[in-house]
């Protein structure tokens, strides 16, 4: 299921999910996620393709030191991918994150810190490393849930081809995805961008409605 918004507020999550909505919720940094699950029974996932953006833009500034974080981050994912193919279930994976992926998000927890002294605030390798460690905590907590991603790619992927025809007026509307995973749909997955939908010709009545509802 997808729903989209064309505001980033966080009330279109209450919209979306309700008040009392209680469960597990995947996303990026962005500062509507906190500020939905303050005092609820919502545990909120970071999304380490986020993360480990930031560290591929910085490449060409810190290319030995972006490259070891990339690397560190890439047994990560390269385990993920494993337990995908041989198909494991929540408890394998939770195991062997354990066993794991823990030693990889422990060293980048003592090294981060230790890194961020080096480079400027609003440098491409201290943006990235301040994003991993502001949302450290959010991002740690797959090692524990083997029922969560280890981020939301599968959502981001799912939508990107969405087609919606060619007649359409031009609008831009901010993205809001909303996935199910696990038993009984418990977990859902966030993510924020834009989507330009174009139309060829002049607009119809019918558009109106379409972008203010903003679902397909």
């Amino acid at each position: 299921m997808f729903e989209w918004h064309a505001s980033r507020a966080a009330r279109c999550l209450d919209s979306l999910l309700g008040p009392g909505y209680q469960g597990k919720l995947q996303s990026d940094g962005y500062s509507a996620y906190p500020a939905f699950v303050k005092n609820k029974a919502v545990e909120l996932f970071g999304c380490w393709a986020h993360a480990r953006r930031g560290f591929f833009e910085a490449l060409e500034q810190a290319l030995k030191v972006a490259g070891w974080i990339l690397n560190q981050i890439g047994q990560m994912y390269g385990w993920e991918r494993q337990l995908r193919l041989s198909r494991a279930g929540p408890a394998l994976r939770q195991a062997h994150r354990r066993s794991h992926s823990r030693m990889v998000v422990e060293r980048l927890d003592r090294t981060l810190p230790l890194l961020r002294a080096r480079y400027l605030p609003k440098s491409l390798m201290g943006q990235a490393i301040s994003y991993a460690l502001n949302h450290w905590a959010t991002l740690a907590r797959f090692l524990d849930h083997g029922e969560v991603e280890i981020d939301n790619n599968l959502v981001e992927n799912a939508i990107r081809p969405t087609a919606l025809g060619k007649n359409y007026v031009e609008v831009v509307i901010m993205r809001r995805c909303v996935g199910r995973f696990g038993d009984a749909g418990a977990f859902r997955w966030f993510d924020k961008g834009q989507l330009r939908i174009t139309k060829v010709g002049p607009a119809s009545a019918e558009v109106g409605p379409w972008v203010q509802k903003c679902c397909v």
